[in-house]
C-alpha cells in the first residue's frame, strides 16, 4: 500500500512538471511613472466623461500574492524581490518632471494568443493608491468621509503569439487647478483677479504593444509612461537578471525610443 501511494505521488509530480514545461513562462517587470509637466496634458483634448476600464475576466493576482519568491519558486504571480529597473526608477525620481508610481516584477505562464476575435483573456488588476492630502481631497472631492479614489486603477493583459502582447486599460487621476468665475471686484486698477480651485482630472488610458523578451520597451503617453521588460523563465531554474538599456535620455527630450524594424518568431 505504501509503495502504491509513493508511486501515485511520483506520477502526480511528473504530470505537474510536464504541464509546467508545456507552458511558456516569463518574468516581467513593469515600471509606471507619471509626467508632471502640465504642458503635456494641455497639448491634448481629453473627454469629460472618461468611462471605465473593461473588468471582464479580471483577477487580483498581483496584489494578493506575497513578496519574496525564492530563486527556484515556480508559483505563478508571486511578487519577486529582484529588480532590473530600480536604477531607472531612481533616475526618474531625480528628474523633476517624472514620478514613478508603480514598480513590480513577477513570474507567470503567459496566455497563448488565440485566433478567435471573441477570445477572452485573464486580466490582472492594478491599483496605485492616491497620494493626496486631506486638504487636497476635501477641495477636490468635497468634504466626504470616503477616501480619495486611487491615482491609477485598471487592468493589464499579457498574451503571447508571434510576440508578447501587453494591453493596458486604466484610469489615471491627478489634481489640477481650474479657474473659478472671474472676479471683477479687484481693488487693483479694477482689473479682474483670477481665482482657482483644486479639482480632479480623470483620464482613460488604453495602450497596446507587441514586445520582444530581453528588450526594454517604453510606452509613451502625455500623462503616464511605462517601462516593461520580459525575461524567459524555465520553472525549476534560477532566473538571472538581464542587462537593461537606458532609454531615459529620450525622456528628457520627450521622444520615445524607436521601435524595432522587424521581429522574428524566435525572438521571444
Amino acid at each position: 500500500m505504501k509503495a502504491i501511494t509513493t508511486l501515485c505521488i511520483v506520477c502526480l509530480l511528473l504530470t505537474s512538471t510536464h504541464a509546467l514545461a508545456k507552458q511558456r513562462w516569463y518574468s516581467v517587470e513593469i515600471l509606471i511613472f507619471e509626467n508632471l509637466d502640465p504642458a503635456h496634458l494641455q497639448s491634448e483634448t481629453w473627454p469629460t466623461e472618461p468611462g471605465t476600464p473593461d473588468y471582464n475576466n479580471t483577477v487580483n493576482r498581483i496584489n494578493i500574492e506575497t513578496t519574496g519568491a525564492q530563486a527556484f519558486d515556480s508559483k505563478p504571480y508571486t511578487i519577486l524581490g529582484n529588480s532590473n529597473l530600480s536604477a531607472h526608477a531612481n533616475s526618474l525620481r531625480r528628474m523633476s518632471n517624472f514620478n514613478p508610481i508603480f514598480q513590480k516584477s513577477w513570474r507567470f505562464p503567459v496566455q497563448k494568443l488565440r485566433q478567435s476575435k471573441t477570445a477572452q483573456y485573464e486580466r490582472i488588476y492594478l491599483e496605485v493608491p492616491s497620494d493626496t492630502t486631506d486638504a487636497q481631497r476635501i477641495s477636490a472631492f468635497g468634504d466626504s468621509p470616503i477616501s480619495a479614489p486611487p491615482k491609477l486603477e485598471g487592468t493589464i493583459e499579457i498574451t503571447i503569439g508571434r510576440l508578447l502582447h501587453v494591453t493596458s486599460d486604466w484610469l489615471y487621476r491627478r489634481l489640477v487647478k481650474v479657474p473659478l468665475a472671474t472676479s471683477f471686484d479687484s481693488p487693483i486698477n479694477n482689473a479682474s483677479t483670477p481665482q482657482f480651485t483644486t479639482s480632479t482630472q480623470t483620464l482613460h488610458i488604453k495602450t497596446h504593444r507587441g514586445m520582444r523578451s530581453k528588450k526594454l520597451h517604453y510606452i509613451d503617453h502625455p500623462a503616464v509612461g511605462m517601462l516593461v521588460i520580459f525575461t524567459p523563465y524555465k520553472p525549476g531554474t534560477s532566473a538571472d537578471a538581464v542587462e537593461v538599456p537606458n532609454p531615459l535620455a529620450d525622456l528628457k527630450k520627450n521622444v520615445a525610443p524607436p521601435e524595432p524594424a522587424s521581429i522574428k518568431e524566435n525572438d521571444n
